[in-house]
């Protein structure tokens, strides 16, 4: 980011650098457009992600039991 940003400052308008990264992000979609496998994975990706943040929560409350367990078990060694 530290190269966007002095480009951004120094050499280019804010406004033009924001065309030309709005262009970058268009042809990115432009791209995964075409693809139809890329646009598969992402809508499998995109619908899962509701599963993967149960099972991030589920990992989070079982590392956070265990931490408190060993805390309590271990505070005194």
């Amino acid at each position: 980011m530290f190269l966007a940003e002095l480009i951004e400052k120094y050499f280019v308008s804010p406004t033009l650098f924001r065309v030309i990264r709005l262009a970058r992000i268009g042809r990115i979609l432009r791209l995964i457009k075409g693809a139809k496998g890329i646009r598969t994975l992402l809508f499998a990706l995109m619908m899962s992600l509701p599963a993967l943040f149960n099972i991030g929560l589920l990992l989070f409350l079982v590392m956070f039991i265990y931490a408190i367990f060993g805390m309590s078990n271990f505070a005194y060694v």
